[in-house]
């Protein structure tokens, strides 16, 4: 099988850390895949977490017309899905891009922010060949718009901690007022 993805690979983004994720274990699996990301310069070998990633990335980053570019690479490598892990925009974008959808399939994993979801979305989402989402909150949503749609967990990592170094640690610490033995729980999201 071959697919073709839009999203934020090679840069730690939240949408690229979770296209990445999948990618790289279903790589290992026999799937082959192309990447266009919308935020990767080129400018280095696509990379996660300090190794290489085993799929092809193109940049996509900068270009205005990305949706045209995006097609061009579909046309020029065929696959047999094109999946857009990245918010409902950038999936009407692609699907009106001028790829021709009667010889492949359309996937979409992008999340749900609020309900009731936006009704234009409601009708790409609806013709899209597959639909996740990144929620429970999401699934149900789209379930009550009729909209069927699986969960795909992002595959955060629960037992693996990425500690600041020692003098950065001290620096904000010493910033915010805070003691150094003060425990601190902090959670980040773009949205």
């Amino acid at each position: 099988m071959k697919i073709m993805v839009l999203s934020d690979d090679a840069v730690p983004s939240g949408y690229g850390r979770i296209s990445m994720e999948v990618w790289r274990r279903l790589v290992k699996r026999g799937i082959e895949l192309s990447v266009g990301s919308i935020m990767y310069d080129g400018l280095l070998p696509p990379q996660y977490e300090g190794e290489r990633l085993p799929y092809w990335v193109g940049s996509l980053a900068g270009h205005g017309d990305w949706p045209a570019k995006l097609a061009a690479m579909v046309n020029a490598t065929q696959p047999d899905v094109v999946m857009v892990i990245q918010d409902a925009t950038y999936a009407e974008a692609v699907y009106h891009s001028g790829i021709d959808w009667s010889d492949k399939a359309f996937v979409i994993c992008t999340p749900v922010d609020g309900k009731p979801v936006y009704s234009k979305w409601v009708d790409l989402f609806k013709r899209a060949d597959g639909m996740m989402t990144i929620s429970e909150f999401g699934v149900q949503a789209h379930a009550e718009q009729g909209i069927q749609s699986k969960l795909l967990r992002p595959g955060v990592d629960s037992v693996k901690l990425y500690p600041l170094d020692t003098e950065t640690r001290r620096t904000l610490r010493a910033k915010f007022g805070i003691d150094d033995d003060t425990f601190v729980l902090a959670t980040m999201a773009m949205n």
